[in-house]
């Protein structure tokens, strides 16, 4: 098990500094659930570089969303939903998104509600039709559950889960969520294997320890993602040690140095547009394999439609010797 905190409560905080080396949970959105902009982006890896510290969770909320009125337009706006926040974590360098995605009810009894058969069937087909993106950019999917009268029975959600049936897709479930609707127990026992991440938020001594039981018994080895970092030493008390502190920016990982993490698209510089992602693919690992930096911008999208610009980038220095590397590829 490895604890995370969100970036608010470990940018400026020392105390935090236990947790860093197993990342940190960033939120894509600002104020009124719009998506980070490109200079909110620069200004947020500049202050995690600042504390050594690495995003490994993306979340987002996109259950506030207008929503329209038939089966397929829902279908339609929740992939399209997916696909975003599955760019914006793969321009982050994330290793999950933690989503969000409907409120379920009566329609005509509280606005902005669905049915539940509808938002279930929507969920189901548009994460059926985006997992690919998904994968692409490196990330698993976590479907936040128990949350706006939705996915309310662990049973649910592991067939939902074995219905997608794709590696990367998972649940991620709130302790404080659960408890209010089940045993936090059996939710973890039914789930096992398809439970991707736990959001700890501030339960009762009991309910605390009977959850990190149960998480243990499955052998869970996920992040718990804390509100703060005195929860974190309180209920992991034996978290990795921090950083040396010594002024160096720690290596990043092969699966960050891979995909970019921490690279904004402002450093780099475009060699190549495509719109097939499996040429982008090729092409990044023969880019990676000389060893030089490659970032696919707009990977996950295209890998969903096939037909958005791809655009292959290298650090300004790389750029001639990768050009000439590529050259017999684009022939």
């Amino acid at each position: 098990m490895r604890g995370v905190l969100p970036a608010s409560e470990v940018v400026g905080h020392d105390a935090a500094g236990a947790a860093l080396d197993s990342g940190v949970e960033v939120d894509l959105q600002q104020g009124g659930g719009e998506w980070l902009t490109p200079g909110v982006y620069a200004e947020l890896q500049r202050h995690l570089r600042a504390c050594q510290a690495s995003p490994v969770i993306a979340r987002c909320d996109l259950s506030g969303r207008p929503l329209p009125g038939s089966h397929h337009e829902l279908t339609r706006q929740i992939s399209a939903d997916l696909l975003a926040g599955i760019e914006h974590a793969g321009r982050l360098g994330a290793t999950y998104l933690c989503v969000t995605l409907l409120r379920a009810g009566d329609r005509q009894a509280r606005a902005g509600a669905v049915g539940y058969a509808d938002a279930l069937n929507a969920i189901y087909a548009s994460l059926c039709a985006t997992h690919g993106a998904a994968e692409a950019a490196g990330l698993t999917v976590a479907i936040m559950a128990a949350r706006h009268r939705f996915l309310l029975s662990p049973a649910e959600c592991r067939d939902l889960i074995d219905e997608v049936n794709a590696p990367n897709v998972g649940m991620a479930v709130e302790v404080t969520d659960v408890s209010a609707v089940g045993d936090v127990a059996d939710w973890i026992q039914t789930l096992r294997q398809r439970l991707t991440l736990i959001r700890f938020g501030r339960p009762t001594e009991p309910i605390g320890q009977r959850t990190l039981k149960a998480l243990e018994q499955i052998s869970f080895d996920g992040p718990i993602i804390f509100e703060r970092a005195d929860d974190l030493m309180r209920w992991l008390p034996a978290p990795r040690p921090p950083a040396s502190g010594h002024g160096h920016e720690p290596a990043p990982s092969a699966r960050s140095r891979e995909r970019g993490a921490f690279m904004p698209t402002d450093d780099l510089v475009t060699i190549a547009t495509l719109t097939n992602p499996h040429e982008a693919e090729m092409m990044r690992l023969r880019l990676t394999g000389e060893g030089i930096f490659c970032f696919l911008d707009g990977i996950a999208q295209g890998a969903a439609v096939g037909l958005l610009s791809i655009k292959v980038m290298v650090r300004p220095a790389d750029a001639e010797r990768a050009r000439t590397l590529i050259e017999p590829q684009n022939a």
